[in-house]
């Protein structure tokens, strides 16, 4: 994936703004460390630029594909031995992820992309 490409991020122009529409955007703002996605980055996640977040979305993007290839070969497996039809697959997930929305990546927060 071209780190390009993809959506704006929902975000003030400047995370400062962003701490001073809430408390808790304050804190997490202030708290979260690039080290906790990136080994050995070293600083504060909200004072990446844009073309580092976009980098990590496009990585991101990148999983999903393989997710989404892998989900493929079970489900062709499946009908190759013509199990599809008395199969029940459940999928679940718990990974929302802020993904630099309003200068954040990983999971918290009050907006929508945390859940």
């Amino acid at each position: 994936y071209d780190p390009a490409d993809g959506p704006a991020f929902s975000r003030a122009g400047r995370w400062q703004a962003e701490a001073e529409s809430h408390p808790y955007l304050a804190y997490d703002l202030d708290c979260r460390m690039r080290q906790n996605f990136r080994p050995g980055a070293e600083g504060r996640v909200r004072d990446w630029g844009e073309d580092n977040i976009r980098a990590i979305r496009a990585i991101y993007y990148g999983m999903i594909s393989e997710v989404d290839a892998q989900l493929g070969r079970l489900w062709q497996a499946l009908k190759a031995a013509t199990a599809w039809d008395e199969t029940v697959i459940a999928l679940t997930s718990d990974h929302a992820e802020m993904m630099g929305e309003h200068f954040m990546l990983g999971k918290g927060g009050f907006f929508d992309g945390s859940y």
